[in-house]
């Protein structure tokens, strides 16, 4: 007897950009710098395909990252 097995699997979009995260903060030389926007890191440092991918992620793994530093800003974190 055999079964036939379904299951439903999804990821979310930061579950597949951490390795990527990774990569961006690693190539940052000064964190106050990138938290003003003057310190860019350019898309290649992403291990994606395609140039619009590693654009795409590296927005993303931006807007992530803005939005972290904003909440701790308004817990009186930083």
């Amino acid at each position: 007897m055999t079964t036939n097995k379904q299951y439903d699997l999804s990821y979310t979009a930061g579950a597949l950009i951490s390795d990527y995260f990774d990569a961006v903060m690693n190539e940052i030389n000064d964190l106050d710098l990138f938290k003003l926007g003057e310190e860019v890191i350019h898309h290649s440092v992403v291990a994606a395909n395609a140039e619009s991918s590693q654009k795409r992620y590296l927005l993303e793994i931006n807007k992530r990252y803005s939005s972290l530093l904003s909440s701790e800003k308004s817990d009186g974190v930083c």
